[in-house]
């Protein structure tokens, strides 16, 4: 699994757009820091007004962001201790893993968006 910005991002991040790769589909995947803005609906709503919302998903991973996650962050990033911090990212992404995995699994079938 490649996570190119893992534990790289900073504060001046949140709210960019930043390409993390493509799928088994080639449809590109990107992500968008929002901390816990609702910046990732006034996204959908603009590709439902432009007519577009079938050429993209957009869905929100904050709900998966578990303690260990948080407090590895935290550590890594806020405490600037990074030797204690990543691990605990790594152990809190493993647990979420699953669960991030059902999520994009209910919102796919084959390659194709349910609504």
């Amino acid at each position: 699994m490649e996570m190119p910005y893992l534990d790289k991002t900073v504060p001046e991040d949140f709210g960019k757009i930043k390409h993390v790769g493509t799928d088994l589909q080639g449809n590109e995947i990107y992500a968008l820091g929002t901390k816990d803005s609702h910046l990732g609906n006034l996204l959908d709503d603009m590709a439902n007004i432009q007519g577009i919302s079938d050429q993209y998903v957009f869905l929100s991973t904050s709900q998966y962001v578990n303690t260990i996650l948080r407090i590895g962050g935290w550590l890594s990033r806020s405490a600037s201790l990074p030797f204690l911090g990543r691990p605990l990212v790594v152990r809190g992404l493993r647990q979420a893993y699953p669960a991030l995995c059902s999520m994009v699994g209910l919102k796919f079938t084959q390659g194709k968006v349910q609504q």
